[in-house]
């Protein structure tokens, strides 16, 4: 009997794997048939690979605005088929939910499993408002709107470290396994995504993957204060057409400060050098210092692309269906996009 048949897997490693909570799971078995897992003789569910790659369809597809009870009764096949052809919903039908949902109402929810330090009440939260809303939406009109305000929190002596650590925790956990599970597409734009040394929150790099994957890329996301030389490696050894670096926005402002011959600027164009030059570097974090003459000046020379938010980036990706080139841009700026480069 190979692996696809043996059920070895309980309900929290399914629930790891998949980004849907144990209740969740149980209510989807119960009420809609969605898979139906062996038992032991003493009760505990035990699932087969295959009801791992099934529900993890059905969750993508749940995210993207489709009724578990209209997607339970349907075949693996024609849940494949579906999620073929099924697009993200568009970020206004998204918001629209979201309102509809009560975010307010949520996030002082949320914030309570916070400030108790709750992680296990804080993750089957963002759990749940991410299947309703699909990983674009979540990251855009979620994830970004809570960290702010943990951030303000954390800033005003009315949070802990250790609160701010959790959340960030939980959050790189489901974005970061919902990047995972994503299957490399061969013929899509490639693309790697870090932070450099020294910047060590990579949740901005992590969600600009996520973003850059629900639009068609196939988003590498190597990891967090990476020296220069191991992101060039990871480029070359993936034959990734593009880089994008996150930077943290307090040591962004510092880098924009930093003069000709700095470490940080050396180390930008280090990287531009070991880079081939039709693989393009993007940067992201970077603030509205980069009007300044001489970082501009910088990032023109070395031919980097500057994404001024999440947004921004999300906006200009769907756009194109891939990270846009400079060519890309001229023709934006053309049309009178204002286009930071």
């Amino acid at each position: 009997m190979d692996e696809d048949q043996e059920a070895t897997l309980g309900i929290g490693a399914v629930s790891r794997r998949t980004g849907l909570t144990p209740d969740l799971l149980r209510v989807w078995e119960r009420r809609h048939r969605a898979v139906t897992p062996e038992r032991t003789d003493g009760g505990t569910r035990l699932y087969r690979e295959r009801d791992v790659r099934r529900l993890e369809m059905l969750a993508r597809l749940v995210g993207r605005g489709h009724r578990i009870g209209s997607l339970a009764a349907l075949s693996d096949d024609a849940l494949l088929e579906l999620l073929g052809r099924s697009p993200a919903a568009p970020r206004s039908a998204a918001a629209a939910d979201l309102a509809e949902f009560g975010f307010e109402a949520w996030l002082e929810n949320a914030l309570e499993s916070i400030l108790a330090v709750d992680s296990a009440a804080l993750e089957d939260q963002l759990t749940r408002l991410f299947l309703v809303l699909g990983p674009r939406a979540f990251t855009l009109e979620v994830a970004l709107p809570l960290l702010v305000r943990v951030g303000d929190l954390w800033a005003a002596g009315e949070l802990s470290i250790a609160a701010e650590h959790a959340t960030v925790e939980v959050l790189r956990t489901l974005l970061g396994g919902t990047l995972r599970r994503r299957a490399h597409r061969p013929d899509a734009q490639r693309v790697v995504f870090a932070t450099p040394t020294g910047h060590r929150h990579e949740f901005g790099a992590l969600a600009a993957a996520l973003l850059a994957s629900e639009h068609g890329v196939d988003a590498i996301f190597v990891g967090a204060d990476l020296p220069i030389d191991e992101i060039a490696f990871a480029a070359a050894r993936t034959g990734a057409e593009a880089v994008v670096l996150g930077l943290s926005a307090c040591l962004a402002e510092a880098w924009t400060e930093a003069g000709e011959g700095s470490e940080a600027r050396s180390g930008l164009e280090a990287l531009r050098e070991a880079l081939p030059r039709e693989v393009m570097l993007c940067i992201g974090g970077l603030p509205e210092a980069t009007d300044r003459e001489d970082v501009g000046a910088l990032l023109k020379r070395l031919d980097v692309m500057v994404f001024s938010s999440l947004s921004d980036f999300d906006e200009r990706v769907a756009r194109h269906g891939r990270i846009p080139s400079a060519r890309d841009s001229v023709a934006e700026a053309g049309a009178g996009d204002r286009v930071t480069r």
